[in-house]
C-alpha cells in the first residue's frame, strides 16, 4: 500500500497498560505527527464507561421503533436483527432509546476497506459510508424526537450523552498496547460494540451532522488523542477554531479543556498541541450550538474547582451536581475519594 494509503487507523490512548494508540504511518497531506508505533507513554483517551443500568421502571424517554425496512437498497443486509437499549444521561437523568440494529448492516462495514486518500479524506470515508448512513441517520430521528422544548440544541446534549455512555473497548486498546495497530470502526460498529476514542468521535460526529450542525474533528499529535468540535459562537470556541471541543471517550462537559484526573478517573487529556482540524460539515447553511453558554459556564467552574486544593462544603456541593448533571458521578466521585482531591475547608 502506498504511504497516501498509510493513513491513520486508530487515534487514542489507552488506559490499563499506559499504552499510546496512534496506529500507522504518517498521513499523506503533511499532517506531520508520526500515526504509527505505541505503546506511547502517556495515558491519553483511556477508559470509557460500562453502559448505564437500565432501571427496572422504564424511564420516561422510551421508544420501540420500527426497522428501517423499505430503504435498504438490498433487503439482504437486513438479518441478524439485535435491537439496542442505549442508555444516556441527559441533565442529570438517566434515559434509553431502543434502536434496531442488524448483524447483516454490520458485515457489511467490517469488510469494507477504506480507499486510500489524504488524511482528512480517510476519515471521512468512515462518516460519509451510503449504506451506514441508511440505517444509522434513525438515530438522529429518534433523537430529534426526545428533544425537549422543540429546542435542537437540547438534541445536541443528548447525542453527546448517548456516546459518551457508550462502553470503551479494553479489548481493542490491550490489542494496540501489543500489536501497534487495530482496525477503525464505522460509526454503526461503534454504536453496537463501543470503541475507543477515535471510533467514538467518527459517531459523535457522524450525529451532530445528521442534526444540522457544524462539525469538526480535532486530531491532536501530541497528545495521540482525537476529540470532536462542534460550531459555537467565538467566545466559547476551543483556540479560534470556529468549533467547541467534546470529549467522547467518557462522560465530561462540553467544552472541558483541562481533562487532567489520575487513573481512577478515566481521561487524562490536557490539549497543549495544535489540532489538525478536519471539517466533517462546514457551509453556511449549518447550525451553530449556540446554548453552549451553559455548558461553557459548568466547565470554567469545574475545572478551577477540582484544580484548587481546598474547597468549601459550598463549591463541594456545586461539583456533585455537575457530576450528576453531566453523568460523571461514577468516575469524579471516585476521584475525589482515591487520589488527592481538594479538601473541603
Amino acid at each position: 500500500m502506498e504511504k497516501a494509503a498509510l493513513v491513520i487507523l486508530v487515534i487514542c490512548g489507552i488506559l490499563a497498560a499506559g499504552a499510546g494508540c496512534l496506529e500507522e504511518a504518517e498521513p499523506a497531506g503533511g499532517f506531520g505527527f508520526p500515526l504509527a508505533g505505541g505503546p506511547f507513554p502517556n495515558e491519553t483517551c483511556p477508559g470509557g464507561t460500562s453502559p448505564i443500568p437500565v432501571p427496572a421502571a422504564d424511564p420516561p424517554l422510551l421508544r420501540s421503533p420500527a426497522a428501517p425496512g423499505n430503504s435498504s437498497p438490498d433487503q439482504g443486509m437486513e438479518w441478524g436483527e439485535r435491537p439496542l437499549e442505549i442508555g444516556y444521561v441527559y441533565r442529570g437523568d438517566e434515559y434509553r432509546i431502543l434502536f434496531p440494529t442488524y448483524d447483516g448492516v454490520a458485515g457489511y462495514l467490517e469488510k469494507l476497506e477504506p480507499v486510500p486518500s489524504d488524511y482528512d479524506r480517510y476519515l471521512l470515508q468512515f462518516i460519509e459510508e451510503p449504506v451506514q448512513d441508511l440505517y444509522l441517520d434513525y438515530l438522529a430521528d429518534l433523537i430529534r424526537e426526545e428533544c425537549r422544548e422543540g429546542n435542537p440544541d437540547e438534541c445536541v446534549r443528548i447525542a453527546t450523552g448517548i456516546v459518551q455512555n457508550l462502553p470503551y473497548d479494553h479489548a481493542k486498546a490491550a490489542e494496540i498496547a501489543q500489536a501497534g495497530r487495530a482496525r477503525l470502526r464505522y460509526p454503526y460498529e461503534t454504536l453496537r460494540r463501543g470503541g475507543i476514542c477515535s471510533d467514538k468521535s467518527f459517531l459523535l460526529a457522524y450525529l451532530y451532522r445528521e442534526l444540522g450542525y457544524g462539525t469538526a474533528i480535532f486530531s491532536f499529535g501530541n497528545e495521540r488523542h482525537m476529540a470532536v468540535g462542534i460550531r459555537c459562537p467565538a467566545p466559547y470556541d476551543f483556540r479560534s477554531s470556529g468549533y467547541c471541543i467534546v470529549e467522547t471517550t467518557a462522560p465530561s462537559i462540553i467544552t472541558d479543556e483541562h481533562l487532567i484526573f489520575n487513573q481512577v478517573y478515566p481521561l487524562q487529556v490536557r490539549y497543549f498541541s495544535i489540532p489538525h482540524v478536519t471539517v466533517v460539515s462546514g457551509d453556511e447553511s449549518v447550525k451553530s450550538f449556540d446554548s453552549v453558554f451553559e455548558e461553557f459556564q459548568d466547565a470554567r467552574w469545574w475545572m478551577e474547582a477540582t484544580g484548587r486544593p481546598v474547597v468549601n462544603a459550598t463549591d463541594r456541593s456545586h461539583v456533585e451536581y455537575l457530576m450528576h448533571k453531566y453523568g460523571m458521578d461514577r468516575y469524579a466521585a471516585r476521584y475525589f475519594s482515591n487520589s488527592s482531591p481538594p479538601r473541603e475547608e
